[in-house]
């Protein structure tokens, strides 16, 4: 009978006893490590090449689309646990609209007093973008040339942070180069943050964005966050109406 040679083995959980309608659904299975052991455990694992025995250590679980790891010896043995992965970065568009977004206050230290960071930028090329953040988070060789920065605060900014901080991701946020919204210009397509997110040079909006049928065709709606109260009022002058009024189409 050949031995186990792989790194890692998946064991289901799913017994007999505890078969139901939600285990079926989302099974369980346990994440094994194979590991040295300088002691001879009941299940040890060996082969020609290497003498030192090994046992199978349960590292964790997935559950549906869940993985769970506590640690891992990897065969170089320099890592303990999963392998790392990079924190998403996102970028961000916005444009003022109080009180959502507003321009807040920069200080000496080149810090916010309210809000985040928001670059004042002079494009809206996804390339270009790119390389104004990469200038910005290094040398900044290119700030007052191709970007100024900024400070924006409100509900929509507060809201972001919040949701990046929930989410786990990072961002990178910049005010839209010709300061519209989005608006449809015929056969020159969009314009302002619809066409940014349009085009990938921006991944997401943040600020009062109106939902538009028009809009909807060619980008994604979260859902909304606030409904407006606003209405429109007309006047309307009050007059009798006379007995003989069906007959005034015939007229």
């Amino acid at each position: 009978m050949p031995y186990i040679r792989n790194l890692t083995i998946l064991r289901s959980m799913l017994k007999q006893r505890r078969l139901n309608v939600s285990s079926l659904l989302a099974p369980t299975f346990d994440i094994y490590n194979l590991v040295p052991h300088p002691g001879r455990p009941l299940h040890h694992v060996t082969d020609s090449r290497n003498t030192v025995p090994r046992r199978w250590k349960r590292i964790g679980n997935i559950t549906g689309g869940r993985v769970s790891l506590n640690a891992v010896l990897w065969l170089n043995r320099r890592h303990v646990g999963p392998p790392e992965q990079g924190r998403e970065r996102f970028r961000v568009v916005t444009a003022f609209a109080p009180p959502f977004v507003m321009p807040a206050t920069r200080v000496e230290n080149e810090s916010c007093l309210l809000g985040l960071p928001c670059l004042k930028v002079k494009t809206n090329s996804k390339s270009d973008l790119s390389r104004v953040f990469s200038d910005y988070h290094s040398r900044r060789r290119l700030e007052g040339v191709e970007y100024n920065i900024s400070c924006c605060a409100g509900i929509s900014i507060d809201l972001l942070r919040t949701l990046s901080e929930d989410l786990n991701f990072g961002f990178d946020l910049y005010l839209v180069a010709d300061g519209y919204f989005g608006t449809k210009r015929g056969n020159h397509g969009w314009n302002g943050m619809t066409l940014d997110v349009q085009s990938g040079a921006a991944h997401m909006v943040f600020t009062a964005f109106s939902v538009t049928s028009e809009r909807s065709r060619v980008i994604d709606y979260s859902v909304p966050f606030y409904h407006s109260g606003v209405s429109c009022l007309t006047y309307t002058q009050e007059r009798d109406v006379p007995l003989s009024a069906f007959l005034i189409p015939f007229r």
